[in-house]
C-alpha cells in the first residue's frame, strides 16, 4: 500500500482570490521524477486554502508524511496542525521548511517536540531525499541540508549543507499539470500564480532574509519561462506575482516582459504581472517598466529608499541612489506616464526622529508625490537584524503584535492568528520618539 503525503502551503486569501501553492508544486514535481517515490508514495491533494484547523484535519486520510511550508502568514497554523497530527498519527513524519524555519533549525525541534525534520534552504531535492530515506526508516543522516530528531536518542542532528541545485533541472509544476484539477473546477474562485524566473538575491539588507540565505542568483531558462507564460494565458490566470527579488536586473527580464505583453495582447491574460523591481534603478528597469505599463500589466514602479540617513543605510547594507539622480528618474517616469512610489521603514538602526522626519521631507522635495509608503520595521527570522548581537549593539526592542495583513481578507472566528515582531525602540530612537514618528 502506498504512503500518503500531504503538502501544506497556506497563502494569504483575498476574498475568493487564492494563490496556487507554488512551493508545494515544486516539491511534488521534482519528487515525482524519482521512480522509487512514485512507486511508494501517493501525493494527496494540495492543502492551501486557509480555514479552521479542525476542518483541515478532517481532510487527512491516514497520512504517512505531512510537510509544511512555513511563512509569517501561516506559521502558527502550521504548528497547530502539526501538533494535532502528532496526536492523531504518532508514526507520521512531520517536516517543516520555508522562510520561518530558523537558520539554527535545532531551536524549532527543541521548542516543538512534534516536529521531526526541519529543512534548511532549498527544499526540492532535500524533500525527495527524505522521502526515499523514510522508506528505510528514520535515519536521515545521509540527507544533506536538514536538522532531524534521532528516533533513538531524541537528539537533534544537523547534517551537512546541501549545495545549490541547478534550478533548470527542477520541473515546472504548472507545465506538469499539477494544478489542472483545481483550475478545471474553479467555480467562483480566482486562482493566482506565483512565478519564479530566477532565484536568489545578491544584496545583504540586514532586515531581509533573501540575500542572507541564497546570494547566488540563478536564472531559469527563457524557454521554460515562455512555456509557463503561455500556460498562464491558456488557463486564463488574471494575476501573476513575480517571485524574483530584483526584476529588471538581468538582460532576459526585458524579453520576459515582452512575452507577457504579447500574451496579454493575444488572449487577454494575464491582466496583471506584479513584480519587485531591482534595487538599483537602471535603464533596463525603465525599459521593462515602460513595456509592462504600456499594456497595463503593472501600473507603478518602486524606487525604494528605506531611509535617507547615510549611517542607517550603511548599517542595514543599503546603498541608495543620490537624490539628484532620483529627480532625473522621476522626470523620465513622469514623461512616460508611469507612476512611481517609494518606501521608508520606521525603526531602523541609527535612525532618529529628526532624521526620519527629514527623510520624508527629502522624498517629497525630490518630487515624489504619487505614493510614499511608511512601513514599520519587522524583525524576521534568518535576518542579520534577528541576531542577538545585532539587536544588542543597536538597542533594538521589539513587540509582538497580531500580523497586519493589509492586502488580505480578515481572518474568521476560529482561524489561527499569526503574529509579527515590530521594532518599537532603538538606541537612536527611544520608544517615545518612535511613537512621535508613527504619528508624523
Amino acid at each position: 500500500m502506498k504512503k500518503n503525503v500531504y503538502l501544506h502551503e497556506f497563502n494569504i486569501l483575498m476574498d475568493r482570490k487564492v494563490y496556487l501553492p507554488n512551493v508545494s508544486g515544486m516539491l511534488r514535481a521534482f519528487a515525482e521524477t524519482q521512480p522509487q517515490i512514485v512507486d511508494a508514495y501517493r501525493f494527496m491533494p494540495f492543502l492551501f486554502v486557509r480555514q479552521e484547523p479542525e476542518k483541515i484535519v478532517k481532510t487527512w486520510d491516514n497520512p504517512s508524511v505531512l510537510a509544511f511550508s512555513s511563512s509569517m502568514w501561516n506559521h502558527q497554523l502550521n504548528l497547530t496542525l502539526a501538533k494535532r497530527a502528532r496526536e492523531l498519527f504518532p508514526e507520521a513524519l512531520i517536516v517543516f521548511g520555508g522562510p520561518h524555519v530558523p537558520t539554527r533549525a535545532e531551536k524549532l525541534l527543541e521548542d516543538y517536540l512534534f516536529v521531526d525534520v526541519a529543512v534548511r534552504s532549498e527544499g526540492e531535492v532535500t524533500f525527495a531525499d527524505l522521502l526515499a530515506r523514510f522508506l528505510e526508516g528514520r535515519n536521515f543522516s545521509k540527507v544533506d541540508g536538514i536538522v532531524y530528531r534521532d528516533s533513538a536518542t531524541n537528539e537533534c542532528i544537523r547534517t551537512k549543507d546541501r549545495s545549490l541545485v541547478d534550478i533548470n533541472e527542477l520541473p515546472s509544476p504548472y507545465l506538469a499539470g499539477l494544478y489542472d484539477e483545481f483550475l478545471d473546477h474553479r467555480g467562483d474562485v480566482e486562482y493566482q500564480v506565483i512565478l519564479e524566473t530566477n532565484r536568489g538575491c545578491p544584496f545583504h539588507c540586514s532586515f531581509c532574509a533573501w540575500g542572507n540565505s541564497i546570494t547566488k542568483v540563478r536564472l531559469f531558462n527563457i524557454e521554460r519561462i515562455e512555456k509557463e507564460i503561455n500556460w498562464v494565458g491558456e488557463k486564463q490566470i488574471s494575476y501573476v506575482f513575480g517571485a524574483d527579488a530584483n526584476f529588471g536586473m538581468f538582460p532576459q527580464d526585458k524579453r520576459i516582459a515582452e512575452l507577457f505583453v504579447e500574451k496579454k495582447h493575444r488572449v487577454g491574460y494575464p491582466k496583471v504581472f506584479r513584480v519587485c523591481y531591482g534595487k538599483n534603478a537602471t535603464d533596463r528597469i525603465f525599459e521593462v517598466a515602460k513595456l509592462l505599463d504600456s499594456s497595463k500589466l503593472t501600473t507603478c514602479v518602486a524606487v525604494s529608499f528605506q531611509s535617507t540617513n547615510a549611517r542607517t543605510l550603511a548599517l542595514i547594507g543599503r546603498s541608495n541612489i543620490k537624490i539628484d539622480v532620483y529627480r532625473e528618474l522621476l522626470r523620465r517616469y513622469r514623461k512616460a506616464g508611469i507612476s512611481v512610489y517609494t518606501e521608508l521603514v520606521l525603526g531602523l538602526p541609527s535612525e532618529t526622529y529628526e532624521s526620519f522626519a527629514r527623510g520624508i521631507e527629502e522624498v517629497f522635495q525630490a518630487g515624489l508625490y504619487d505614493h510614499v509608503g511608511i512601513s514599520l520595521c519587522e524583525v524576521l527570522p534568518n535576518t542579520e537584524m534577528d541576531h542577538p548581537d545585532y539587536a544588542k549593539l543597536h538597542g533594538i526592542e521589539t513587540k509582538r503584535i497580531e500580523l497586519s495583513e493589509v492586502h488580505a481578507t480578515r481572518r474568521q472566528p476560529g482561524e489561527v492568528r499569526e503574529y509579527e515582531d515590530i521594532v518599537v525602540s532603538t538606541r537612536a530612537m527611544p520608544r517615545e520618539d518612535w511613537k512621535r514618528s508613527v504619528a508624523l
